[in-house]
């Protein structure tokens, strides 16, 4: 038994019609081009306990300002200024303080969720797009080297296998 594989290659150029139309209808299934991270992506992405941890910081920071307004308090009776202009100041600094101190804490809270979520979802959409480039790239390949046949030498290119007799 004799099996032969060979061909010979001439300088003709042709086209398989198949392969063009398997690429043609690929090429329109598969997104034009590269998306773009979108605000819904990371909005999914945020963790939904991040408001959880906001909400106890601000408790322990509103327990926190309110002993700093007693000890303000405690200041003032001290000095025999409680309900004074100096008292009204004093615990409207100290208020302000420790607003401030809440909200950048706060703001460095959703900072991190939201930075974590960026680059989870930034991971997922370079994943999404990677198999339809990866697609196109091979498809590009498939045009190259089976979509068109042209060759140079007339070089026989073959193989050939023989069992028994």
């Amino acid at each position: 038994m004799s099996l032969s594989f060979g061909g010979n290659k001439s300088k003709s150029s042709t086209v398989n019609p198949l392969a063009t139309q398997a690429y043609t209808n690929a090429q329109v299934a598969l997104p034009a081009s590269y998306s773009t991270l979108t605000p819904a992506q990371i909005q999914a992405q945020q963790n939904p306990y991040t408001q959880d941890v906001v909400n106890a910081t601000t408790k322990a920071f509103n327990q926190n300002a309110a002993v700093d307004q007693q000890h303000v308090n405690d200041q003032a009776i001290a000095a025999g200024a409680f309900g004074g202009s100096r008292h009204g100041v004093q615990a409207g600094v100290t208020a302000a303080q420790d607003q401030l101190g809440l909200s950048q804490q706060v703001a460095q809270l959703n900072s991190q969720g939201f930075t974590q979520a960026q680059q989870t979802a930034e991971q997922e959409n370079q994943n999404a797009n990677q198999y339809p480039l990866a697609i196109q790239a091979l498809l590009g390949q498939l045009a190259a080297n089976t979509g068109s046949k042209t060759t140079g030498s007339g070089m026989q290119v073959g193989a050939s296998y023989t069992y028994g007799k």
